[in-house]
């Protein structure tokens, strides 16, 4: 079941969309940044699986072609899911020079989809991965990390 995240104003997002829908502008005056990326975020996709990848194009592409929505109280952000918004995260992180691994393991992908609070806000120490705590409960979802098997 896939979970929208509501909270597009999170600290670590703000600004963000702006910038990806340049990114994800077809214009042949594309800037050397927005190109580096969608470089980025193909490299994100090729460690992912397919239907994974698939939700976060998906999202992507609605989010350009019309990001706001109207509602009852006035336009806002179209809503993403946890792990299109994380993918986001990931791949600005690693643009500005943040050791985060361009990476999303199945098993994370999955708990970024059926655990509405789960953000990724823990790293691990040895490989980088970028973890999801759980928000709500305050605690960790991995004791280990999926892809190198170290404590987290």
């Amino acid at each position: 079941m896939k979970q929208k995240n509501e909270s597009l104003t999170d600290s670590r997002t703000i600004g963000f969309y702006d910038n990806l829908l340049d990114s994800l502008n077809k214009s042949p005056t594309t800037s050397e940044a927005n190109l580096r990326f969608q470089r980025c975020l193909k490299q994100l996709f090729k460690t992912m699986d397919k239907r994974h990848v698939a939700i976060v194009k998906k999202e992507l592409a609605e989010l350009a072609e019309a990001p706001y929505k109207h509602g009852k109280e006035g336009w806002k952000q179209k809503p993403v899911s946890n792990l299109t918004n994380e993918a986001i995260v990931i791949v600005l992180r690693y643009i500005s020079g943040d050791d985060t691994r361009l990476a999303i393991p199945f098993v994370v992908a999955e708990q970024y989809l059926s655990n509405p609070s789960a953000r990724g806000f823990k790293r691990c120490e040895h490989c980088k991965l970028q973890l999801p705590i759980d928000t709500e409960a305050h605690e960790k979802i991995f004791y280990q990390c999926p892809k190198c098997g170290h404590a987290v």
